[in-house]
C-alpha cells in the first residue's frame, strides 16, 4: 500500500473562465493524497470507502471518548472561605500540585518550585462545555503552597458562584496540556 497523489481534471465555472480570460490551457489540481493497495497480479484498486470505514471503526472521535469517560479528580477540595473571599486566589498544597509537574517541562517547574515564578495555566470547565479560562499558578515561598491567582475569582468564583463548603475537582488532562475543573457538590 502506498500514498499516491490525488489530482482534479475536472474544470469547475472560475476555472473555466479563468481559462477563457487567459486563454491558458487547464491544468489538474492536486486534490490530496490517497491510500492505493495494489495485490500481486492485480491493478491497483482505490479502497477508499474501507479507508473511511476502517478510520471511523478503528479511531472513534475524542470527544466521544471525553464525554462517555469522567476525568479521575485528582484534586478534591472543599472551598475556604480564602479560596472565594477577597484574597482572590484559590490555595492547593504543594503535594497535590506536585503530581501534575511530571507532565510539564522540567525547566518551568523548577523555575516555579525555586524561584516562585508565575506561569499561566489554562483551565477548562467541565461543566460549562470545556469553557476555557486561563489563570495564574505560583508557589508562595514562605511554605509549600501554591495558588491560583490572576483569573480564579472572576472566571470560578463569581462566574460559577462558589461558596464556601463547595466541593471541587481538579485534574491535569495530558491531551489538551490543561486543567479540568468541575463543582462536585454544593454547600
Amino acid at each position: 500500500m502506498e500514498w499516491v497523489p490525488f489530482y482534479d481534471f475536472f474544470n469547475t465555472k472560475d476555472t473555466e473562465k479563468e481559462t477563457q480570460d487567459n486563454g491558458s490551457s487547464s491544468t489538474p489540481y492536486l486534490l490530496g493524497f490517497v491510500l492505493i493497495r495494489s495485490g500481486i497480479g492485480e491493478s491497483p484498486e482505490l479502497d477508499l470507502l474501507g479507508q473511511l470505514k476502517h478510520r471511523l471503526d478503528n479511531h472513534p472521535r475524542q470527544e466521544e471518548e471525553d464525554h462517555h469517560k469522567p476525568p479521575v479528580w485528582d484534586i478534591v477540595k472543599s472551598l475556604t472561605r480564602s479560596d472565594v473571599g477577597q484574597l482572590c486566589r484559590l490555595v492547593l498544597h504543594h503535594d497535590h500540585v506536585a503530581t501534575f509537574f511530571p507532565n510539564w517541562d522540567p525547566v518551568k517547574v523548577e523555575r516555579i518550585v525555586d524561584e516562585g515564578m508565575r506561569v499561566q495555566v489554562l483551565i477548562k470547565d467541565v461543566d460549562t462545555k470545556f469553557s476555557s479560562h486561563w489563570v495564574v499558578l505560583r508557589r508562595w515561598k514562605s511554605n509549600r503552597l501554591y495558588v491560583f491567582q490572576s483569573g480564579w475569582s472572576r472566571d470560578f468564583v463569581v462566574r460559577r458562584k462558589l461558596k464556601e463548603g463547595d466541593e471541587i475537582g481538579l485534574c491535569w488532562d495530558s491531551k489538551q496540556s490543561c486543567f479540568l475543573f468541575s463543582v462536585l457538590k454544593r454547600a
